[in-house]
């Protein structure tokens, strides 16, 4: 059929950055404050206008009010030259509210100011702290990193001290490596990372690293086209490929009364992608009482974890136990589990929780088949017992009840009739091992508690129902009920033609596996039409892709506005992802050419046209970014009977060319005829759809190596195919115009060219 503008004009309509301005709600912002305070964000429309508002909620009562008066404060702002832009929301970020209503916050700048809605004073109280600054939980303290060693400021006197000296050039206190996401992209925005910096409940102590880079070598990339000047500028940045040297991070810990920074016996840990203290990573924290620490050593390969305990007082480390397992560990299922809410957590990590006064640690592990949490005695080294079990997935450590001795949690799997990456809340009582559902309805269900552990925010949603946000007591009355915070209203969308996603489950490719999907239907569904397909693909081992709640299928790939080009858009998790069990994660093992799945995705798609007339699987494309772009070549070139047109972008297609931790991680260490053998170099010969590659110039996470290699042996294969560099763009692109308008034109037109 041929697209009309009527369809264009649909598409564009319900593109990601559009989707954003006719929803309401869509993510639930937060701050849990002093003295049972809960301020939250809340959207409205406005003469057809979406606004913002800041909600001020006592914990206590459930009362709400609106925390000032918006329109009064963005006049006091501007007179200050400190107003957001116009059409741009207010944006601050709460801290208290004192005895006389006063509310505390500080600026996207960092200057800190004090506004009283009833005097109509604003004042500032503090000007922004040097780029990078990481401030205690008391907010008296804050340490930086400058000129590769670390500064101690004392917030109240006004006072400065340089507290290491021995750092350097490549070897310096509390950075980043280089050679994770979006450092060149960081350093052309002007972006400084915060310094890796755990710090202690009372303030007292720090926890941090120095990240030795000496001996990464060295990458590079070419801007082409800079904002100022004709020349061409270089960008030169640490980056380690597989069976290369990887930067090694050596612990310290430090108190803010002494100064002293004394260094943890421990021998230093390899750490080729992300810094201890990056997204959450929980490499190193302290215990609930903030007396004790402990920290951990993966091994290169991720064969054998190090578990140690470590007195602050002196830096001494004890080891509390060894893990180990036959091909991978994998505990990090927080990094990659729904992220539709934005509440400041607790500070614990979601990998463990130490407590002094308990005298145990809990740690996540996959030692029995499936993610549990396991209790270990800190006072007898070796004592162990296992708190969860079963065939289900816990998913998050959120809070332990030192007082109550319980531990809540959140899990996946452990409720018939649920999907399997849907997050359940529990609580397990560490004296009888009897666990209790809290959660109320069915969904994912985020869960954030307040730093004391008495109240907690549930927002819960799922890829075909929109997020409402609750705030509940941890000890309800009798009869009380959760304190209706805010609903998430899709009706602009639904005016706009959005068509919800459908939830399925179908056999694999071994014929006995459950895999699960989405399927999103076209607009204007007619059942005697036969529509082409396009399966949204991500070719990675380390999450999962198909949507969990409504604001992740928004996002998701285009499928939204895809679905208004009359196509059929599927999102499949194969065998290889994780949250499904340590045997359904282990089908990637040595088999990263697989792409997470790539044999189920073909059955699935196969079955799901058996059962459905109206997809066409004589026209079923592909798309993909990043891990996706990689999977997208393998699908067009080891399936090209089912795949006919595929966008392969940002794509890692060369094992050897990326980060030493991806491409180590699941193949049991460095083994470069194994890495080449995933690699899509020896696939190019077997194109034969329609196939359009895109890269970003700057894209540090990526190298634009990995797609120039590609065309290079696309040509020597005499292979036709479109190829495109977007200049002065880094790895995420899916925010460009020109980026989304080319993805989508390329896949509908050529999906819809194909002979029927």
């Amino acid at each position: 059929m041929k697209l009309t503008e009527k369809h264009w004009k649909a598409a564009r309509a319900l593109l990601p950055q559009n989707a954003e301005k006719k929803l309401l709600n869509g993510q639930f912002k937060a701050w849990f404050l002093p003295d049972d305070k809960l301020v939250f964000c809340k959207e409205s429309l406005l003469r057809r206008e979406k606004v913002m508002r800041y909600m001020l909620v006592d914990c206590k009562t459930g009362v709400q009010s609106e925390l000032f008066d918006h329109r009064k404060l963005t006049l006091r702002l501007r007179r200050a030259g400190k107003a957001p832009a116009e059409g741009q929301p207010l944006q601050i970020e709460p801290l208290r509210i004192d005895e006389d209503g006063a509310v505390w916050f500080l600026l996207p700048d960092g200057d800190e100011y004090m506004y009283d809605g009833n005097s109509l004073k604003l004042q500032r109280v503090r000007r922004a702290l040097i780029p990078g600054a990481s401030i205690s939980r008391n907010r008296r303290w804050a340490i930086a990193e400058r000129r590769n060693n670390l500064h101690l400021y004392d917030l109240k006197n006004g006072i400065s001290s340089r507290i290491t000296k021995d750092g350097s050039a490549g070897n310096a206190y509390a950075s980043r490596v280089e050679g994770d996401t979006y450092f060149i992209r960081h350093k052309l925005e002007g972006h400084t990372e915060p310094a890796g910096v755990e710090w202690s409940p009372d303030s007292r102590y720090f926890f941090t690293y120095r990240l030795d880079q000496r001996e990464v070598k060295p990458l590079y990339l070419l801007q082409n086209v800079p904002p100022e000047g004709m020349r061409p500028v270089l960008h030169e940045y640490r980056y380690a490929f597989p069976g290369e040297p990887v930067p090694l991070c050596t612990y310290y810990v430090g108190s803010t009364e002494t100064g002293a920074v004394r260094q943890v016996q421990i021998s230093p840990a390899e750490v080729p992608f992300l810094s201890p203290t990056s997204n959450g990573y929980g490499m190193m924290n302290w215990s609930v009482e903030g007396g004790q620490a402990a920290c951990w050593r993966m091994s290169r390969d991720h064969k054998t974890v190090e578990m140690y305990l470590v007195n602050p007082d002196n830096g001494a480390a004890e080891l509390l136990f060894t893990e180990t397992a036959e091909k991978f560990l994998f505990f990090d299922f927080h990094r990659h589990t729904a992220a539709h809410t934005d509440v400041r957590p607790a500070g614990c990590t979601p990998c463990y929780i130490l407590s002094e006064q308990l005298h145990s640690l809990f740690w996540l592990s996959e030692r029995d088949g499936y993610m549990h949490i396991y209790q270990y005695d800190t006072q007898s080294i070796g004592q162990c017992r296992q708190l969860t079990e079963g065939e289900f997935v816990v998913a998050q450590l959120l809070h332990l009840d030192v007082k109550g001795q319980k531990l809540y949690f959140t899990a996946c799997g452990r409720e018939v009739n649920t999907r399997p990456y849907q997050r359940y809340l529990y609580a397990v009582d560490l004296q009888n091992g009897e666990i209790t559902l809290l959660s109320r309805e069915k969904g994912d269900h985020c869960i954030i508690f307040s730093p004391d552990g008495q109240y907690y925010t549930d927002t819960v949603s799922s890829c075909d129902e929109p997020q409402k946000t609750t705030l509940c007591s941890i000890s309800p009355a009798e009869g009380e009920e959760p304190v209706l915070l805010c609903v998430c209203d899709d009706s602009q969308l639904v005016k706009a033609g959005m068509t919800y996603p459908i939830f399925f489950r179908e056999k694999g490719a071994d014929g006995e596996t459950e895999v699960t999907g989405v399927l999103i239907m076209p607009a204007h569904f007619s059942a005697d039409k036969k529509y082409p397909v396009i399966d949204y693909y991500y070719g990675g081992n380390q999450t999962y892709c198909q949507p969990n709640t409504f604001y992740d299928y928004l996002s998701n790939g285009f499928t939204a506005s895809l679905s208004q080009l009359e196509c059929a858009c599927v999102i499949i998790d194969g065998r290889g992802t994780p949250m499904r069990g340590r045997e359904y994660h282990q089908h990637c093992y040595r088999n990263m050419g697989s792409c997470a799945g790539l044999e189920d995705h073909v059955a699935v798609i196969g079955r799901l046209c058996d059962k459905y007339a109206f997809m066409d699987r004589e026209r079923v494309g592909v798309w993909g970014h990043s891990g996706g772009g990689f999977g997208t070549f393998h699908c067009m070139t080891k399936a090209p009977d089912l795949y006919k047109v595929g966008v392969a972008t940002g794509g890692n297609h060369y094992q050897e060319l990326y980060n030493a931790e991806w491409s180590e991680r699941f193949m049991g260490g460095y083994d470069k005829e194994e890495l080449a053998a995933q690699s899509a170099g020896p696939l190019a010969e077997k194109l034969e759809g329609k196939l359009l590659l895109i890269h970003g110039e700057v894209d540090d996470n990526v190298h634009p190596a990995n797609t120039m290699r590609l065309v290079d042996e696309l040509i020597r294969a005499d292979k036709d195919f479109e190829f495109l560099i977007i200049p002065n763009r880094h790895h995420q692109l899916r925010d460009m115009p020109y980026y989304q308008r080319r993805v989508l034109e390329f896949l509908a037109n050529n999906l819809h060219g194909l002979k029927k």
